[in-house]
């Protein structure tokens, strides 16, 4: 996620008792729970390199903010209000994935041919026309065949219509169309599929596909690739204006 509710009033009231050290750690493990859309990792060890927690005083404080606002489970720090945004933010996604694909679905098929087929394609369609027209024309072949051989039955026919992962937001990924249409360089069905399966694959090594998007519309790249190492625990909250964040 790359955007979700921050409600102030109840977070200050929740934390009124925190140190700044121990606030920042919270914020951090917030950041890290939206952008992974995942619990923290269990083991300690992986949820401070995840916040960037160092220092004695910093490991003290994750442990202590995980046990106070998380809950441990075997899928690792679970935290209730977050799971709820996430949940409800993959059924808005559900959902605009769903009309995205019934408009794709009524849409016109794209041609598949190159231009010389296209031309070719084109001049039989104009030599078919008068036959079509001159319904009361005598028909010279006394046996006609309904699929003449070489004529396509398949004209109009187009792909299956390319339908988002619910993990993906489509305000980035149709930036990303954009910006590879302003290169003149559009995205086909195969290389759609190459970068979904590319980003699936940054987003299972902990990868924000938002960010990853975004980070390849930014710098004009034809195509997706990890971020920084830097960038991993905030990788959403890096985004400047999104920053927003939830508290409880």
């Amino acid at each position: 996620m790359n955007f979700y509710p921050f409600h102030i009033g109840d977070y200050a009231s929740a934390t009124a008792h925190l140190s700044v050290l121990e606030d920042g750690i919270y914020r951090r493990l917030l950041d890290c729970y939206y952008t992974r859309e995942a619990p923290i990792p269990a083991d300690l060890r992986q949820a401070c390199r995840l916040v960037r927690a160092q220092s004695k005083d910093e490991r003290q404080a994750v442990e202590d903010v995980l046990r106070e606002f998380f809950a441990e489970t075997p899928e690792g720090w679970r935290h209730g209000r977050c799971d709820a945004e996430i949940a409800k933010a993959n059924e808005k996604k559900t959902k605009a994935a769903q009309s995205a694909a019934k408009r794709w679905g009524n849409a016109p098929a794209m041609p598949t041919h190159s231009g010389g087929d296209a031309n070719a394609d084109a001049n039989a369609d104009a030599n078919a026309m008068p036959t079509q027209c001159e319904g009361n024309a005598p028909n010279p072949n006394p046996n006609p065949n309904p699929n003449p051989k070489g004529k396509r039955q398949t004209q109009g026919a187009g792909a299956p219509p390319f339908v988002l992962p619910d993990w993906v937001t489509a305000e980035d990924w149709q930036a990303f169309e954009a910006m590879r249409k302003q290169l003149r360089k559009p995205l086909t069905p195969r290389a759609r599929e190459l970068v979904i399966a590319e980003l699936d694959k940054l987003r299972s090594q902990g990868h924000a596909p938002a960010q990853v998007l975004q980070q390849s519309v930014r710098k004009g790249w034809q195509d997706v690739y990890p971020l920084k190492a830097d960038q991993l625990p905030l990788a959403q909250g890096a985004q400047g204006p999104n920053w927003a964040r939830s508290g409880l």
